[in-house]
């Protein structure tokens, strides 16, 4: 039992050395995203590689979880509720792998997505007078209506870096 208690230190000792460094690594590659110049709402394209980080780090610490049960398979090697503590424990650590570097990139979005429905609704403002302000007959072109579809757009474009298909592959 002695040579077990040292192996479970030790891997509990590595593993909580890898969250630490994890969160730390994962920050700063969050902290990226505030050097992109422009975030398009529409092309995220600048963003794939923190998507990408983020999924990579899914995989290493669900490969750990997978791991670490599996060094405890047989009987008298693991007690049932820890066990269940330390996969619960990697897995809740594994979401959290996952959000950290996309938000960085998520408020560069909302910031853009803030920006660029203020623009659009000064220009709405600006539309709307300028068609309230003429007579019935007078109006014509679909300027405003062109504004307000783009306004429901941007209003509708998602402030997160990843696409659904990430999701799904999460």
């Amino acid at each position: 039992t002695s040579n077990r208690h040292v192996r479970d230190a030790l891997t509990w000792w590595i593993v909580l050395r890898g969250m630490v460094l994890e969160l730390a690594i994962g920050w700063r590659f969050s902290r990226i995203a505030e050097d992109v110049v422009f975030a398009d709402l529409f092309d995220r394209e600048v963003f794939e590689p923190f998507a990408r980080r983020a999924l990579r780090n899914v995989l290493l610490w669900m490969l750990l979880a997978v791991w670490v049960s599996f060094t405890y398979v047989g009987p008298g090697w693991a007690i049932g509720p820890l066990m269940v503590l330390g996969l619960t424990t990697i897995t809740s650590f594994a979401l959290a792998a996952f959000l950290l570097p996309l938000l960085g990139p998520h408020a560069r979005l909302r910031a853009a997505k803030q920006a660029e429905l203020a623009r659009v609704r000064a220009a709405i403002r600006a539309a709307r007078d300028r068609v309230l302000a003429r007579d019935a007959g007078e109006v014509g072109g679909g300027r405003l209506g062109d504004l307000v579809a783009y306004e429901a757009r941007v209003d509708a474009a998602s402030e997160w870096p990843i696409e659904t298909s990430t999701l799904l592959r999460f």
